[in-house]
């Protein structure tokens, strides 16, 4: 499809957004699935957005503001600055457990008043996104998730170093070799290379899922870009690079040694760590961002512009390869055009230039574009998101918000930077 075609796509996206938002003032909100305990037990409902970048309004804001950018539609522009204002507001409505994260807490927001007020001509903006991220880099890390790109400082890293402009270098760089030693010194050390149990962290914020119960198998540290050694090692790496610490850089290379040591030649893939053992092994060839081959194929890539190393680069090919097998069989009624576990990171992978050097790799991306349009949008049914044809949540990473921003990277010129690997342009 032509860019003006995706752009077009992307808008329909983006009204509907502008549509459903709820004003107050100069600040504006969605409805959406949403989690709330009741009588000590995390029961689904629907509710109030957050203000984060996973789900909340920092994460609609990101895409609306790129949009309204390229589309310079008036109403996408004012959602936008709707959204980002709510999300500065309410930023410290995020659990405190979590707020040094780039999408679950504090970094996030900071980040994307930043971008969106460099984007605007918002000098407030910026500065209130700068306050915020300097007050997250000197925060006590006591009681914090430090370790993973979901709920700990792995995304926060290289998002801190991409408006190192704004900030100045000079006041990021102790704050972010703190966390970096903070990260090294939970790490594990074995035969196959560095890891993390990043299950502690987990089970207390995102606890529900049955791997994760105190009665689960123990499993070994798990592999992947959302909760696993992919999204630890780039971070290390990143900011190895970003100031010359070899020492970070090295752990960094070392986390994907212990990802590489499980990769299994013969079914051709890295094992999902979380079902490890289990007779039926669920998820074995899983391909997603948060874990699996999408995930650990974007990590390579970036390691690879970061150092270098060319095997990086040929892991990032073998897992563009299950990337693309596995991303056809999805363009179903039943399927998820999220960015976080469905099609919308699949897309992603297979942008890069050095994944996507195929006509096959070509015609892939326009199945899944045709689809999107051809199936949903020109009939006015809800994009599927895995919960019947009534759930559309409005995020990025689990909804319409992300389904429109893959739509707008899909495009050749004047695309927006990675949301889903952040710093990566």
């Amino acid at each position: 499809m032509t860019d003006a075609q995706l752009k077009d796509m992307a808008l329909q996206i983006g009204r509907m957004l502008a549509r459903d938002a709820i004003w107050d003032d100069r600040r504006c909100n969605w409805l959406g699935p949403a989690n709330d305990i009741f009588w000590g037990t995390t029961m689904a409902g629907y509710g109030m957005l957050g203000s984060s970048v996973y789900d909340g309004t920092a994460g609609i804001a990101l895409f609306l503001a790129h949009l309204g950018k390229l589309t310079d539609d008036t109403v996408v522009q004012q959602t936008a600055l709707g959204a980002i204002n709510h999300s500065v507001s309410r930023y410290r409505d995020c659990p405190a457990s979590v707020s040094l994260s780039f999408y679950t807490g504090h970094v996030g927001i900071g980040y994307a008043a930043i971008v969106i007020g460099q984007m605007t001509g918002a000098p407030s903006l910026i500065t209130q996104g700068k306050e915020i991220l300097l007050d997250a880099l000197h925060a006590h890390t006591a009681g914090r998730c430090i370790l993973d790109v979901m709920l700990g400082v792995a995304a926060s890293i290289p998002a801190i170093i991409a408006v190192q402009d704004v900030l100045g270098r000079d006041r990021i760089e102790k704050p972010l070799l703190v966390w970096g030693g903070k990260i090294l010194g939970h790490a594990v050390e074995g035969k196959r290379g560095l890891s993390w149990d990043t299950t502690a962290e987990m089970r207390t914020n995102a606890g529900e899922a049955a791997w994760l119960q105190p009665d689960a198998p123990v499993q070994p540290n798990l592999l992947g870009y959302g909760h696993g050694a992919s999204g630890i090692g780039l971070a290390l790496m990143a900011l190895g690079t970003a100031f010359d610490q070899d020492q970070f850089t090295v752990a960094g290379k070392r986390a994907f040694a212990y990802e590489e040591a499980w990769f299994d030649p013969i079914c051709g893939c890295w094992p999902d760590l979380r079902y490890h053992g289990q007779a039926e092994a669920k998820g074995r060839t899983e391909v997603a961002w948060c874990h699996g081959a999408t995930g650990i194929g974007l990590a390579r890539l970036r390691a690879h512009a970061l150092t270098g190393d060319p095997a990086f680069l040929e892991q990032a090919r073998t897992a563009a390869e299950l990337t693309k097998k596995t991303l056809l069989t999805r363009l179903t009624p039943q399927t998820n055009l999220c960015l976080c576990h469905g099609v919308g990171s699949d897309i992603e992978l297979m942008l890069h230039p050095k994944t996507a050097e195929t006509v096959e790799s070509s015609d892939i991306l326009h199945a899944v574009q045709a689809f999107i349009q051809v199936s949903y949008l020109e009939v006015g049914r809800p994009l599927p998101y895995g919960g019947g044809d009534k759930h559309q949540p409005p995020g990025l990473m689990l909804g319409l918000a992300g389904t429109g921003y893959a739509l707008l990277r899909c495009m050749k010129v004047d695309q927006p930077p990675s949301l889903v690997c952040v710093g990566a342009g």
